[in-house]
């Protein structure tokens, strides 16, 4: 069992998001990995009632109060306003598997490494062929023959290739690898994030290598690191003038970019039912691109935040603005409520106590959530709770040892 749950984990974390039956404006439809996820979790569960198990640990129960508190605010907001989608609490659900997953592997003494190499390796390689326009890439809507302006790896969008890389620079930087290895990894990466054109998943990087050198060294090791690091980062900055994350942050910082958010907010017209975004303008002006599209959903989604108290708590129902909302803590906020974000960030927080590696992925997360919808993201969330599962078990057993030692 321990290596058919391996294999079926590498395979997962390898197969394009390809959708067999689409639902409605989302990309969020059923795929072949749902069956093996869903397979898994039957498992899973069979062997927990079979266990007669009647505990839950308490790491788990945070996510699942997570779960079971946006399911019934979803089921509000469908009943009462017909807003948001039951597919989404169930997909984090299906999402969570992958923290068992995680639990059951490090249980069983799995070493991940091999895997992870894997995992960087074929993306790596994969990104560069499509930057040659030697291959294409399967995109949320399927195979596209030329993604050389944005390369996408083994993922369903630029977006998520960055931050699948910034988690594995976050593993191999906290792993037993020599520094030299390290530094490569960390640069090769960045390089392919430059190709892919993912702005925050470039800050998410330069604030990972900041994290680990601040976490793991003294004053003088840092200033050591630094001093190896300094050309490459230099050298990074000059590729970084004439790359895609470039050409896209022309106007990112022009004022006009915040001007017309007023005029914009009061001319805003609430709907029943979720927002079609395709029959929505774009912010006007000589604004960054991004921007644009991004700006009218937010203005939308807080006018409808704020239209009825209740929301504040409840949230407004998950998957309430469809694929992408594009800003996270946003999305989260006003979809899931207050109640519903501190939740998550209690899940989250747990986890960022264990170990480096999961510190420095909450940081990578919490960066690249500012303007991605990577919550929802499959590939990221599943990477990052099978990490943590792993962690949580690998932790526990480092602190038995040394309790033992005593």
């Amino acid at each position: 069992m321990t290596n058919f749950l391996y294999c079926s984990v590498f395979v997962l974390f390898l197969m394009p998001k390809i959708n067999i039956i689409s639902v409605g404006n989302y990309n969020a439809g059923i795929r072949i990995d749902d069956f093996i996820i869903a397979i898994w979790l039957f498992i899973f569960l069979f062997g927990y009632v079979s266990n007669k198990k009647n505990t839950i640990r308490v790491i788990d129960a945070k996510y699942y109060k997570f779960i079971i508190f946006i399911f019934i605010g979803t089921c509000f907001t469908l009943l009462f306003s017909n807003q948001g989608s039951i597919i989404f609490p169930f997909r984090f659900l299906e999402y969570f598997t992958f923290f068992i997953m995680g639990v059951y592997l490090a249980k069983k003494d799995v070493y991940m490494m091999g895997m992870m190499k894997v995992i960087l390796y074929f993306n790596i390689i994969i990104s560069l062929l499509q930057s040659m326009e030697i291959i294409g890439g399967f995109t949320v809507s399927g195979y596209n023959s030329d993604v050389s302006s944005r390369v996408i790896g083994l993922t369903s969008g630029p977006w998520e290739l960055g931050v699948l890389l910034n988690f594995l620079t976050c593993y191999f930087l906290s792993s037993k690898q020599g520094n030299s290895y390290k530094i490569i990894i960390f640069f090769i990466s960045l390089f392919v994030i430059f190709l892919s054109g993912s702005r925050m998943s470039f800050v998410a990087q330069m604030v990972v290598a900041v994290a680990y050198l601040l976490k793991t060294s003294s004053a003088l090791g840092v200033i050591k690191k630094v001093m190896i690091m300094a050309p490459l980062f230099v050298a990074s900055v000059f590729y970084l003038s004439n790359s895609a994350i470039a050409e896209r942050s022309v106007n990112l910082f022009n004022a006009d970019n915040l001007i017309e958010l007023p005029t914009t907010y009061r001319a805003t017209t609430l709907l029943h039912g979720n927002p079609d975004w395709s029959n929505f303008d774009i912010l006007g002006g000589d604004v960054d691109a991004s921007w644009s599209i991004r700006s009218i959903k937010w203005v939308y989604a807080v006018k409808l935040f704020l239209s009825n108290p209740v929301f504040i708590a409840t949230g407004v129902g998950a998957g309430t603005f469809g694929n992408a909302l594009d800003g996270d803590w946003l999305r989260m906020l006003i979809e899931c409520g207050v109640v519903g974000l501190i939740l998550f960030l209690s899940f989250l927080s747990a986890n960022k106590k264990l170990s480096l590696m999961n510190y420095l992925i909450f940081y990578s997360f919490s960066i690249n959530m500012i303007m991605i919808d990577i919550y929802m993201s499959y590939k990221v969330m599943s990477f990052m709770l099978f990490i943590f599962g792993y962690m949580y078990i690998e932790t526990r057993k480092t602190i038995q040892q040394l309790t033992l030692e005593k």
